[in-house]
Parts: structure tokens; sequence; C-alpha cells
């Protein structure tokens, strides 16, 4: 019944937000559908944005009009970010990004434990493991997993002095996972999880000193409000594209088969511009007045000893299935 609830709130509040915005799908002729796309991203011109824009129009191209989607960026839509989950599975929109759901889907949370993963090599390879597992529990939900981006790793942004692990002791500090924000609690810090439109007002009125993002993420798109940039390597952070199931399963086999090759295109093109320009936009930013400080070799590894303890905490935590895949991504990863 809890489910039934979530599902009629989530269609109510999404139908009176597209209706009101004028954006629910016309009546749409047999050769022709029209989808909705979701992104917790909110600025159309930051690549991430432009990628789900890329997205939207190279699928019309390959399906020859046959399957258009509208992409709402994030905030435009009464859908909250850790809500994005749940309203593919209800069918509000029939795809979008997804990356705040570790709160739907546990699993996930194996590859955003802090210090865990060291590169972009260790990460695919976790990935690699992890990937059935994330798969399978969307599937469960009627969602399914059609793609994924990564941004750079993850490092600490403040608007208050942070050049040391030292720094983070008293600062509010914005993350988009309970995970990732206990490396800031065992170092004195606040962790606080809110959706990708929401951290500008946050920072502005002081809710929050910083975030934990990339440069290419949200580093550059908060940079008026941001001083400092402490390249402590927090983790890796992956969006999941997913589409409803039965939506999905509807269209005919040769609009699917073009939506998932364009998908991974996308996804793939996203991945790579956002790695190609992560240290342009910092310099950009460093030019402009910000400070950027690399974290030592002996923070690193008090930060990878704290997390240790902590991955063990966490397994005992999660459900059998999920503490085996965080065994299993360890095994892969020797650590």
């Amino acid at each position: 019944m809890k489910s039934i609830s979530r599902r009629t709130t989530l269609k109510g509040i999404a139908a009176a937000g597209l209706a009101g915005a004028g954006l629910l799908p016309r009546g749409a002729s047999a050769a022709e559908t029209t989808w909705e796309l979701y992104t917790y991203y909110p600025v159309a011109t930051g690549t991430t944005g432009r990628g789900m824009i890329k997205l939207a129009e190279d699928t019309e191209k390959a399906t020859n009009g046959q399957l258009k989607i509208k992409v709402h960026l994030g905030g435009s839509l009464p859908i909250q970010a850790a809500s994005i989950t749940p309203a593919v599975a209800n069918n509000v929109v029939q795809i979008a990004g997804d990356i705040f759901a570790v709160g739907n889907i546990p699993v996930l949370g194996v590859l955003r434990l802090p210090m865990l993963v060291h590169n972009v090599e260790e990460f695919e390879a976790a990935n690699k493991v992890a990937l059935p597992y994330i798969e399978a529990a969307y599937d469960k939900k009627g969602v399914t997993v059609l793609g994924r981006y990564v941004y750079p790793v993850q490092t600490i942004w403040s608007r208050k002095k942070l050049t040391s692990v030292a720094d983070l002791s008293g600062q509010k500090i914005r993350v988009t996972s309970p995970e990732q924000g206990e490396l800031l609690k065992r170092f004195g810090g606040t962790a606080l999880t809110m959706g990708t439109p929401d951290v500008a007002a946050a920072l502005d009125r002081g809710v929050v000193e910083g975030v934990v993002t990339a440069a290419s993420g949200g580093g550059y798109i908060w940079r008026d409000l941001l001083k400092y940039n402490y390249l402590f390597p927090v983790n890796f952070l992956e969006s999941l594209m997913v589409a409803n199931k039965e939506a999905l399963g509807k269209l005919p086999a040769d609009q699917a088969a073009a939506l998932r090759k364009v998908v991974t295109e996308s996804t793939d093109w996203i991945t790579k511009t956002l790695s190609a320009e992560e240290n342009d936009l910092r310099d950009k930013m460093k030019a402009a007045g910000l400070v950027v400080t690399d974290a030592t070799a002996a923070e690193v590894n008090e930060g990878q000893k704290k997390m240790k303890e902590y991955w063990d905490e966490w397994a005992k935590a999660q459900t059998p299935e999920t503490a085996d895949v965080l065994a299993k991504v360890r095994k892969a990863l020797g650590r």
C-alpha cells in the first residue's frame, strides 16, 4: 500500500506541474511517441545539460521523428532529485538522469564509498562488478538502466578557508549521498544532502559553506559562490540514465534499439567531455581568484585509514547481498 500511495502522490504532483507548464504530451499518433526526460542538472549550457539535449536531438534524428524527447532541467518540474527513481518507476517521466538514487537503490552506495576507488580505471573495475546488481535493483522497481556517465573525482569546495583536512572542522558541506558525507563527519564537518537545483541558494544564504563536486560538475556552476578548492579525492560519481521499463517495452523494436544506441553515445560523450574540461575549468576559476590546494599524501592516507573502518561498518548495516557486492568490489581492487 505504501508504494501505491507514493505512486499516486508522485503522479498527482508531477502531472499538475506538467499541465501547469503546458508540458504534458499531446495525443500522439501511432507513428509518433513523446517521452519526458528529467535531469537533476539545472543548467542547459553545462556539459551534462548539453548532453541531455544532445540525447533528445539525436534520438529524434535516429528514429526519423517517431520518438521525441522533451528535456526538463533540474528544478523545472516538481520532482525532487532524490525522487527521480520513483518518478521514472511510476511513469511520471519516461527517462531520466538519476544520480541521487542511493536511498532507492542502496547497492549504488558501494560505488559512493569515500576513498574506496583511487582512479578512473579502478572505478571501471568496481562498476563492472556492481553494475549487474544495480541493474537488477532498478529492474525490481520497473526501471531499466540504459547507460551511465561518470564525473571526474569529487573534491571539496568552500566559501570559507579550506586548505587542509583540519579546515573541514565545523564546516557545513553539501554532499550527494550519506556515504560521501561520512568522510566529512569523521574530520569534524557536517554533511547535508540536497539536490543540485537547491545548492546555489543554500550557498548564498549560508545554509552550507561548501560542496563536494568536480569542477566540471557543480564547481564551475557555483564559481561565484566558492573561494577554495581542496583537492582531496573523496570519490568518483556516476549518473545512471534510466527509463520506465513498461514504456520502453511498448516502443517498436527499432526505436528501442535506436534509443539505447543514442544513450550509449551521448553518455560516452558526457563522460569524455567532463574529463577533458575538468582542469581547464579549474584553471579559469583559479585565474579569477579561486584558492586551489593539493591534499598531502599524509592527509590522503589518514582519510583512507578512517574510511576503511567505515567500509566495514557500512557493510554491516546493509542487506547481505549489498555487503557481498562490497566484498567482491574490495577483492577486485585489492583492498
